[in-house]
């Protein structure tokens, strides 16, 4: 079955179970049937999640933006996996020209991104954390951002300075525009 992870702050989870929403105790998300979508869902829907933060509102812009995508082990099941992040050749952030950063954390995306994101499934919006966080396709963990992005031996670590051996660029289409925290080499 193909599904809708819904983000569901703590204190609706009673009003999204009422309405018929489905717990998934392994990513610990609330989620609806992608085939039969609920318009009573449209306030916990991330497209909703993402409307919170008006176009104003992003903190970083770029023109050349990637998805850098390589392999991890999930943290939960110990498989291989793809996880992805976004890089910006170039771009600024709070208005502020930076060259060569990666994001971690996203919390917002614009409508464009999001379209291209889709092509990543596990990278998606985690209901609990609010965060853009990769996910295990075998077992649905979230993985933990700093220990990708921190971690020495962990595949975004050095990202900032080069592309590492095993990380492939995947160019986005036009000017992004997300929020999230950003590293970049100082």
């Amino acid at each position: 079955m193909s599904r809708i992870d819904l983000f569901v702050a703590p204190e609706d989870y009673s009003q999204v179970r009422a309405l018929g929403a489905c717990w998934d105790q392994r990513s610990k998300c609330w989620y609806i049937d992608a085939a039969h979508p609920d318009p009573r869902f449209a306030a916990w829907l991330p497209e909703a999640a993402a409307a919170q933060f008006p176009d104003e509102e992003f903190l970083v812009e770029s023109a050349e933006a990637f998805v850098a995508c390589a392999s991890a082990v999930c943290r939960r099941c110990r498989q291989s996996m793809q996880v992805v992040c976004i890089y910006c050749r170039s771009g600024t952030v709070s208005g502020e020209p930076l060259e060569a950063f990666r994001l971690q954390c996203v919390w917002a995306v614009d409508e464009e991104l999001r379209g291209q994101l889709q092509r990543w499934p596990g990278y998606r919006m985690h209901a609990r954390e609010g965060l853009y966080l990769n996910h295990c396709p075998q077992c649905g963990a979230h993985q933990h951002e700093a220990d990708l992005h921190e971690e020495p031996d962990q595949p975004f670590h050095d990202l900032d300075a080069a592309v590492p051996v095993g990380v492939e660029l995947v160019p986005l289409e036009g000017r992004v525009r997300l929020s999230g925290d950003y590293c970049a080499e100082v």
